[in-house]
């Protein structure tokens, strides 16, 4: 075998690359991880702007410290889940406005606990029976999860028999199932789904699957958020991957890639942001942390219709704006008491009108409103920030279409406008907000664009559709892509979100390191 300088290459640093690199450290793999901005994280970090210390994305997320949650058995597994401090965020969320009307509803942890706040507010709605559904679901998974965790014919039976839920609802939509056991009662669809587009933006195009198994984690096992902000987590991995051997490249961006070739190691060209000079690093695998869109565009032209035929085609998944404000600290008493609240618009009647909720910033305000979810850093030990100002951040479904075409100084103009509309709507629920509001700071869909490199600024990889193939023929997404040697760890791979980005890398860190293994010994 020629001579390689690693023996992989991790192109790109959000949680999926991160997991990847640190798996394959951990197996006592010679990685090196190029990252083209200042440090690690990509979505989950935390930057300041103006003196406000702002976390990238919401990232709450169901407990890691769940035995059966994604995230477990890899921070376990990496010493990590014990060093970083997950702080509970109480109730799901709020949720007000919209068919609810003016009285909020509260979504607590726990299914009994859920069933019952549910019940008392909505009635006998037929919610029961969709927690019910839900609750099957995830119990399903998380069967099979102790099958293959603890592996056994005793376990496997108990799986395989806890497994119907899966096969009988597979193909279905949200829309399909609350259609079904709801009818027509769209605030009780309101009230357990208003968190929809941290998931999709239609309810008709949404797996349930995929929901219900999200859902499902946030509900039994509780939320956390992590003291510090994301680049807790981002940072721990970065220095694991480090203390490991590994090496971490930050401010140089890939521009090439020539993808291995039997004995010949692959090879990834990169530049560096500040100087401009241009370097090359080998390695036996190379791994993609970003779109296949992104990695098309760095192979040879003869290798693109093979490796890119797979995501031909795809539809991507939704994008988001987030607003973020500085509001003083001395204000605290006036602002929302969750550490989630979502916010539906007058106009909205049901819940699927989300899916025109996406387009309504391709405007200046009209007098309508999109939904938004309003998260406020103080009603938890969040760990962010100086103690003088509280970060408040506002996000809701977007989409590059709304900004195309802009000059930057319409653009500007047009996310000052939304930036007041949204905050005299705030001021209107929470009088007093505006007066202490120190900062303003608002990111489009363009924005998520430019930063992540995915397409149409796409937040969760593809997105997430009724499968039209029966379930043993799987979800056809794969960390192993159709170029030998070349596989994909970020959520166009597999799972969106915090967990299912790390769980995803580390099935690419997994993949990586077997192939290694065959690749060497034959």
């Amino acid at each position: 075998m020629k001579t390689v300088d690693h023996d992989a290459i991790i192109i790109g640093g959000g949680l999926g690359g991160l997991a990847a690199a640190a798996v394959l450290a951990a197996a006592g793999r010679d990685v090196c991880l190029i990252k083209r901005h200042d440090d690690v994280g990509g979505c989950a970090s935390v930057y300041d702007v103006d003196g406000l210390t702002i976390e990238a994305a919401l990232h709450e997320t169901a407990d890691p410290r769940d035995p059966l949650d994604p995230k477990h058995h890899l921070l376990t597994r990496l010493g990590l889940l014990d060093k970083l401090e997950w702080i509970p965020v109480g109730p799901l969320y709020a949720v007000r406005g919209g068919p609810l009307g003016d009285t909020p509803f509260e979504l607590c942890h726990g299914f009994d606990q859920a069933r019952q706040a549910l019940s008392e507010r909505f009635g006998d709605s037929g919610v029961n029976r969709v927690l019910d559904r839900m609750e099957a679901i995830g119990t399903a998974l998380r069967g099979m999860s102790e099958a293959r965790e603890r592996p056994s014919v005793a376990h496997l039976a108990r799986a395989l028999f806890k497994a119907g839920p899966l096969v009988s609802e597979w193909k279905h939509s949200v829309s399909e199932v609350f259609d079904s056991e709801l009818g027509g009662n769209e605030a009780v669809k309101c009230a357990l789904a208003a968190n929809l587009p941290y998931y999709g933006n239609d309810p008709a195009k949404l797996w349930w699957i995929y929901y219900a198994v999200a859902q499902y984690s946030y509900i039994s096992s509780g939320g956390c958020y992590l003291k510090g902000g994301s680049a807790s987590l981002t940072g721990a991995l970065k220095e694991f991957i480090i203390g490991h051997g590994g090496a971490v490249l930050t401010g140089r961006e890939a521009i090439r890639m020539q993808p291995p070739d039997g004995e010949d190691p692959g090879e990834v060209e990169y530049r560096d942001v500040k100087t401009g000079s241009v370097s090359a690093v080998r390695a036996s695998a190379i791994v993609a942390n970003c779109a296949p869109h992104a990695l098309n565009d760095m192979l040879p032209e003869p290798a693109r219709p093979r490796f890119f035929a797979r995501y031909e085609g795809k539809e991507v998944s939704n994008s988001v704006f987030g607003l973020h404000f500085g509001v003083r600290a001395d204000a605290a008493g006036i602002l929302p008491r969750h550490y989630s609240t979502m916010v539906l618009p007058e106009w909205m009647k049901s819940l699927s009108d989300y899916a025109a909720a996406g387009d309504l910033l391709c405007d200046d305000p009209r007098g309508k409103l999109p939904p938004f979810a309003l998260v406020n850093y103080n009603a938890i030990d969040a760990g962010i920030g100086d103690g003088n100002t509280i970060l408040l951040t506002v996000t809701g479904l977007d989409s590059t279409r709304n900004w195309s075409g802009m000059t930057a100084s319409a653009e500007r103009a047009r996310r000052d406008a939304w930036t007041a509309a949204i905050e005299a709507e705030i001021e209107r629920h929470w009088p007093g907000f505006s007066a202490a509001v120190t900062h303003r700071f608002f990111v489009s869909a363009t924005s998520m664009q430019r930063y992540l490199g995915t397409p149409d600024g796409a937040i969760y990889g593809f997105a997430a559709l009724p499968p039209d193939r029966p379930m043993w023929s799987g979800i056809g997404r794969s960390p192993k892509t159709a170029l030998d040697g070349v596989f994909l760890a970020s959520s166009f791979a597999g799972a969106a979100g915090y967990s299912g980005s790390m769980g995803t890398g580390a099935m690419a860190g997994d993949m990586v390191n077997a192939w290694l293994h065959r690749r060497r010994s034959g």
